[in-house]
């Protein structure tokens, strides 16, 4: 999906359901901040994530949570990947133990694919959508 597309997903969302985007989040990113955060991750972000954030920020966006890179922020993605294994990036919470996030195509570069991260088995399930758009429109977007 492409930015425009998404992003008017978005707008007609926010038209017919204001309330969805009423809860907390960070504001939009700007590029240093993203720089930042890909620095201290040692990671080069997909350009879907990156330009959600300079859009919409992080924290609660409509039904789902995406980690953000505010570095005062409790959802800064820095510190929620901390304690979680190399090989993988988590980017969104949705509340049930598991998170979706990138897995690394090498030690520098995360996927455009979002995969989830299973906490019972600590194993990830590759590639459960093609991008973050894709995610949040079926898991933010639809009530």
């Amino acid at each position: 999906m492409q930015r425009e597309e998404f992003n008017a997903l978005v707008e007609k969302a926010k038209e017919n359901h204001p309330l969805w985007f009423e809860l907390e989040r960070d504001g939009p990113a700007s590029d240093q901040e993203i720089a930042e955060a890909e620095r201290l991750l040692g990671v080069e972000l997909p350009d879907e994530y990156r330009s959600f954030l300079r859009d919409h920020g992080g924290g609660y966006f409509a039904f789902a949570f995406v980690f953000g890179v505010a570095a005062t922020s409790d959802w800064f993605v820095v510190e929620k990947n901390r304690a979680r294994a190399s090989a993988f990036l988590a980017i969104s919470d949705p509340g049930t133990g598991d998170v979706y996030g990138f897995c690394l195509k090498d030690e520098h570069c995360c996927s455009r694919e979002i995969s989830v991260l299973d906490h019972e088995t600590n194993t990830i399930k590759e590639a459960a959508y093609a991008d973050l758009y894709e995610m949040l429109v079926v898991h933010a977007l639809q009530a």
